[in-house]
């Protein structure tokens, strides 16, 4: 006996998963988006709340918006 699958049992098959619309919207979402994100249960990230206990202290300068800077530069385009 042989155990290769043969020409004909392939071609039913690619005939049979091209005809129905959840096989190809599998194979779409498999191959464009990573399959650990879609097998996530979407309500529970829903109801996951976020609680942060712990303050990081801010680096640096302030940040400033720049049209009261004194860096900001309009130039004027002439047609």
């Amino acid at each position: 006996l042989s155990n290769a699958v043969s020409q004909e049992k392939t071609s039913a098959f690619i005939k049979r998963f091209r005809s129905e619309p959840r096989y190809l919207l599998a194979q779409n979402v498999s191959t464009c988006i990573d399959p650990l994100e879609v097998c996530l249960h979407r309500q529970t990230v829903q109801d996951t709340v976020h609680v942060f206990q712990h303050s990081i202290p801010t680096e640096g300068k302030p940040v400033t918006n720049q049209k009261n800077s004194g860096t900001y530069t309009v130039r004027k385009i002439e047609k």
